[in-house]
């Protein structure tokens, strides 16, 4: 199997794609490249190789309209879960300040030596075409294999209740003229923390209500977060203190399409000790305790460039995607959210909005402009976005606070620095 990147010339426009819409854009001349090859040129689609998979920068409107969803070699721009062009930003291919031909031969390069690390750690000799075309977690989930098994339809509707992704940061609009950037943990080092955590069973949980606990609030918070049993615990959380209040989805200012009143005993622990006062209202405590899920044993090991090589991360990074994923019973509807999905998400989300809150600090007592804005983190990421002329301050506040800063990041800062001492 070969593993190829190609840039369309008309996505490259983005002021044509603003204007026209990603649908309208023809798939037609660009660059390409194989496993990290020369690239060259191409004047249609019928010009890639059919023994390659590939992979384009068209967003996922364009991909759909140019028929390249029904073909079997054709994967979207986001199938390593990262976007193909964030990957470039990260690396510094960044259409900016290089050619199309040089970035095309690096990403190819990426996508190859990550796939072929799927192949070796996963035991696939040869991946098959048909089983690359949504998600490379997808593909991991079918290589891993898990058995769906039913719980209480009451835990798991409270377990997906407990269940999120993603928080959103709470009322900050980005101005159209700020600069955006993804800030990210290290994508290794985030997954191997997130997997160590441990977490319960998903059998013999029973429901405690609040007369089966102590009386106040207050009591059965310090009840259940001294519980040796693992605790998934029904809560209403107060607006949060200070700064911290714009980021979480909890209190009177959350997105209600966000606001959750179920929250495992990791989550209720810093919430209650850190951020706000909590209610309790009910519980489920799990008398089997902590497992270790089978799937762990997949898990990359550690090597001299785990940190270092964006492979390996990205490796790390769609194994911890498909950790976090319900599973779908067979033959069925029913999405069955384990506790190791609930427990892993929330410490994904604890880790993110610790370093966010550094960096949202750190901006507001440090900056000149009246610091960041911030759209949205979590799955070990952080979208931030600030003026122009504050990119020097967020790129070292960003690196002081733990995030890795993308290197198209400080080719940008470079520039600003330029034009602001030619304005002088």
């Amino acid at each position: 199997m070969r593993w190829g990147v190609v840039y369309f010339d008309a996505a490259l426009d983005r002021r044509a794609v603003r204007q026209k819409g990603a649908d309208s854009i023809a798939a037609r001349e660009g660059w390409a490249s194989v496993d990290g090859r020369e690239a060259f040129r191409i004047t249609k689609i019928a010009d890639l190789p059919s023994d390659t998979v590939w992979m384009s920068n068209l967003e996922s409107e364009a991909y759909r309209t140019n028929g390249l969803g029904k073909s079997p070699n054709h994967v979207p721009n986001y199938y390593l879960k990262t976007d193909i062009r964030q990957v470039a930003a990260e690396i510094g291919a960044d259409t900016e300040h290089e050619r199309v031909s040089v970035i095309v031969q690096a990403l190819s390069e990426v996508f190859s030596r990550t796939m072929r690390l799927v192949e070796r750690q996963f035991g696939a000799a040869e991946l098959g075409i048909e089983n690359n075309r949504k998600k490379l977690e997808f593909l991991l989930a079918q290589s891993i294999g898990r058995k769906a098994h039913a719980i209480d339809a009451g835990l798991n509707q409270a377990m997906e209740q407990a269940w999120q992704k993603r928080a959103h940061a709470i009322g900050q609009p980005i101005p159209r003229h700020w600069w955006q950037c993804t800030l990210r943990r290290n994508r290794y080092a985030h997954a191997y923390e997130v997997l160590d955590t441990p977490v319960p069973s998903s059998q013999n949980w029973e429901y405690v209500d609040a007369s089966q606990m102590p009386d106040g609030h207050k009591a059965r918070v310090e009840w259940l977060v001294n519980n040796e049993k693992p605790v998934l615990a029904r809560i209403r959380a107060a607006d949060g203190r200070g700064l911290e209040a714009q980021i979480t989805s909890f209190g009177s200012k959350a997105n209600s399409a966000l606001a959750r009143e179920w929250v495992c005993g990791p989550e209720l622990y810093w919430i209650s000790r850190y951020y706000s006062t909590v209610e309790i209202y009910g519980a489920y405590l799990c008398n089997d305790g902590y497992v270790t899920p089978p799937e762990l044993a997949k898990f990359p090991p550690p090597n001299d460039f785990s940190l270092s090589s964006i492979s390996n991360g990205l490796v790390a990074e769609n194994f911890l995607a498909f950790m976090y994923e319900p599973t779908v019973a067979p033959m069925g509807s029913t999405a069955y959210y384990y506790p190791h999905c609930v427990w892993y998400t929330a410490m994904d989300r604890f880790f993110c909005f610790t370093q966010t809150v550094k960096l949202l600090k750190a901006s507001s007592f440090g900056g000149s402009h009246g610091g960041f804005k911030f759209s949205s983190y979590g799955n070990g990421n952080l979208q931030v976005a600030a003026p122009v002329e504050m990119i020097e301050e967020l790129t070292d506040m960003a690196a002081q606070s733990g995030w890795e800063v993308p290197a198209s990041a400080y080719w940008k800062r470079t520039m600003e620095s330029r034009r602001a001492m030619a304005e002088e």
